[in-house]
């Protein structure tokens, strides 16, 4: 018998991270706005439940300018 590591288990927030990935892929430009009210719930859903773990980063804004960010490794919510 397999045993599921936690990150495979089938909980809420996990089938959500899958959730949320998926919805993703569909270009911003093509989401209707009953779609993004339905990724905004899952984005609010993991902030709440995700047991996160926080990753600090610099992302290039442009040649010359960095901005650091933080986010989920989990779920990929990102934190100001």
């Amino acid at each position: 018998m397999t045993t599921a590591t936690p990150s495979q288990e089938n909980t809420p927030v996990n089938i959500l991270i899958h959730v949320k990935r998926q919805l993703e892929t569909i270009p911003i430009q093509q989401r209707s706005p009953d779609y993004t009210n339905i990724l905004s719930q899952v984005n609010a859903y993991l902030y709440k439940y995700c047991a996160h773990t926080i990753e600090t980063d610099l992302i290039d804004i442009d040649p010359d300018t960095s901005v650091e960010i933080e986010y989920c490794t989990t779920c990929g919510t990102t934190f100001c």
